[in-house]
């Protein structure tokens, strides 16, 4: 009787595992928020910049010039200015959450 309904036992655990895999994985602004800020890494040559501590490598409450979690889980600021950015800004640095009073500063750099 169970060789029988091995087949069906199979298929059902099969079709489970692709449904589990096939779910799309949401993502926390957080997360959203730091794949946006390593986009603006590698668009402005961060290898390059004349202070990028901890970027790629560290929590993103650590890299050099992010304010974050002062204020609860989000962005208070990103402080770039005079870095040596060069390079375009990539378009998703408008879907970031930074917090009413925060700023976004990337002033006297060679942006694009």
């Amino acid at each position: 009787m169970i060789l029988k309904a091995l087949p069906y036992i199979l298929l059902g655990l099969i079709i489970q595992l692709f449904e589990v895999f096939a779910q799309e994985v949401e993502l926390s602004q957080r997360e959203k928020d730091s794949l946006i800020l390593v986009e603006l890494y590698n668009s402005t040559n961060g290898d390059n910049w004349w202070n990028n501590t901890n970027w790629l490598s560290g929590p993103i409450d650590t890299w050099y010039g992010v304010l974050y979690g002062t204020y609860g889980d989000n962005f208070e600021g990103i402080f770039l200015a005079g870095n040596n950015l060069s390079g375009p800004i990539p378009p998703e640095i408008g879907d970031i959450y930074i917090i009413e009073s925060g700023s976004l500063l990337l002033n006297n750099n060679n942006l694009t």
